[in-house]
């Protein structure tokens, strides 16, 4: 019985921290310079008043649809795998997602922020 109740308690561990970290959110502030997505926030600085922060869900499982949070809901669609939306200079953007898997799971991935500069 005990021998039992530990290999319940092994597999219900297993099950919830494999889930809790196989998405992340990443983003970019587009500027005329080459952009690359990096994790947990980013930041740019360009003369353009205005210019896109494009955000991203990265996730070694199947994805079947992105619920956009934050100052991307309702701007994005839920089959984009990515979501581009305008920022002003000396401002930021906070998104996060809530992930459907394809397998019918579903995750919460916590917000990021992009901030973006002005060089005047």
């Amino acid at each position: 019985m005990k021998r039992m109740i530990i290999n319940t308690f092994l597999i219900g561990t297993t099950a919830v921290t494999g889930s809790a970290l196989s998405s992340e959110m990443q983003c970019f502030v587009d500027t005329l310079a080459y952009d690359t997505f990096t994790s947990g926030g980013c930041l740019s600085a360009a003369p353009a008043r205005v210019t896109s922060a494009v955000f991203k869900v990265s996730s070694n499982n199947s994805i079947s649809s992105i619920i956009w949070t934050g100052d991307a809901s309702g701007q994005c669609a839920t089959t984009d795998m990515t979501c581009s939306i305008d920022i002003r200079q000396y401002s930021s953007k906070n998104v996060g997602a809530t992930v459907l898997y394809s397998d019918g799971t579903w995750e919460s991935v916590p917000q990021i922020t992009a901030w973006y500069e002005g060089l005047d």
